[in-house]
């Protein structure tokens, strides 16, 4: 539902669902992005904590399966310190975790959260507001959120992504996963066989 400038309240609908909705074309396309985006970096978390858990990724998967983002994030850390002795992946893992999992908390509030039109009678146009469930019962408004503060969150999943999949690469070799074939050319162990 949206509100006009007079009070009444009518159904907004896009033609891509036919369902209401109170966001643009643009807001739920961007809404996407940061779903895939997100689901791109929980899949990466996962998979450099299966590569921290065992050789065989279907191992690692099956422990990892039911584990919240958060305490996936917090298990890839052990791992690292644990299995990799060397100092300079933990931290560049807790940059990349606290990235992570910033995006991840704002994704959360975009997701779900409740989206509302109001009336801005500052600058008399429509805007999306996004109500969300704070502690201890509270409900907090986010006013006029627009798509570049969406874009922006999109951004950050995609780049803490990126990132997780680097340290992923880089810390195959001291985990005993790549062998050089020839000066400066590596393989996967398994594949040397």
């Amino acid at each position: 539902m949206r509100m006009t400038p007079n009070g009444e309240m009518q159904p907004k609908t896009t033609i891509m669902t036919g369902m209401s909705t109170t966001l643009s074309d643009e807001h739920l396309i961007e809404l996407g992005t940061v779903a895939v985006h997100a689901s791109r970096l929980e899949f990466a978390a996962a998979e450099l904590a299966a590569e921290l858990l065992d050789p065989k990724p279907e191992v690692g998967f099956a422990l990892t399966t039911c584990m919240t983002f958060e305490r996936l994030l917090a298990l890839v850390h052990s791992l690292i310190e644990l299995r990799v002795n060397d100092p300079q992946y933990s931290a560049r893992f807790e940059g990349v975790r606290k990235l992570a999992e910033s995006a991840m908390r704002e994704r959360n509030r975009l997701m779900h959260g409740h989206w509302v039109v109001s009336w801005n009678h500052a600058t008399m146009r429509m805007q999306d507001d996004l109500a969300t469930r704070a502690r201890r019962g509270r409900v907090e408004v986010r006013n006029n959120v627009v798509i570049s503060d969406i874009k922006a969150v999109a951004d950050d999943l995609n780049v803490a992504h990126m990132q997780i999949e680097l340290l992923h690469a880089n810390i195959l070799r001291p985990l005993g996963r790549l062998v050089e074939f020839e000066p400066g050319k590596f393989r996967r162990a398994e594949d040397a066989r």
